[in-house]
């Protein structure tokens, strides 16, 4: 027998945060999952000449000292570099994938898996801020701090209304 309309459960809108949030979590997924793709269509092939291609292309001089610096750190890039690399941004951008998706659609797993997939890098944000201070680094412990701390705010006020 179907169930009547008013008997259906009602999934409940995302808050708007929570959409920005998981629409930049989707985004950085499909940018990670396209640069994963791109490095693996590197593995073998001539990394020093693609790279030559591309300053010639960009009209950089190649006798520059830092056009010449990044010339042989290409060069010496082995193909099991690629390789792991690719293979990390494919698994990191499942994880992104998965948690805007989630979030996206205001599952109550989702939040907590972003919760531990932003608070395991807190750790190390602080220890770079403490040792290794810039601007930059403090915005982004403070932005995942603020994305945590209003996760978190969500899942209790969704306790508290459940009691």
């Amino acid at each position: 027998m179907a169930k009547k309309p008013t008997q259906q459960k009602k999934r409940r809108k995302s808050p708007r945060g929570l959409r920005i949030i998981a629409a930049v979590k989707l985004f950085k997924g499909v940018l990670l999952l396209g640069i994963g793709l791109g490095l693996f269509g590197l593995v073998n092939r001539d990394l020093a000449e693609i790279a030559q291609k591309l300053t010639d292309r960009l009209n950089i001089d190649p006798e520059n000292h830092y056009v010449r610096l990044f010339l042989e750190k290409v060069a010496n890039i082995q193909p099991h570099t690629l390789w792991h690399f690719g293979l990390w941004s494919l698994v990191y951008s499942a994880i992104l994938l998965t948690e805007g998706t989630g979030l996206w659609l205001n599952l109550h797993w989702a939040k907590y898996l972003v919760i531990v997939s932003t608070g395991a890098f807190v750790p190390e944000e602080i220890y770079l801020c403490m040792h290794k201070f810039n601007w930059f680094k403090l915005g982004v412990l403070g932005l995942n701090l603020a994305i945590l701390i209003y996760i978190i705010l969500l899942l209790v006020r969704r306790e508290k209304a459940t009691d």
